[in-house]
């Protein structure tokens, strides 16, 4: 039963939650580096990670992400609500 749990925990881990944002320099496969958070994880630990592997594997949540980013519907940093909160 232990052991299951585990495993559970171990493949939860490494599915993503969201991808937070992604660098502006490339790296040597041609794509940013993400900043990832994953599931059953605080933000606190999520990590950067490779660019080329995460559009071969998680190409799903990269787009995911890229819609997000340039998206009209979410407020970003640049919405008048954003800034009126400060």
């Amino acid at each position: 039963m232990e052991g299951e749990q585990q495993q559970s925990l171990q493949a939860e881990y490494r599915s993503i939650e969201r991808v937070v944002t992604h660098s502006r320099h490339t790296n040597e496969s041609g794509f940013p580096d993400y900043l990832v958070k994953w599931w059953g994880l605080p933000f606190a630990e999520a990590t950067w990670e490779d660019g080329g592997l995460l559009h071969r594997f998680y190409a799903q949540d990269i787009d995911r992400y890229q819609r997000r980013r340039t998206g009209s519907r979410l407020p970003n940093r640049h919405a008048k609500v954003f800034w009126a909160l400060f």
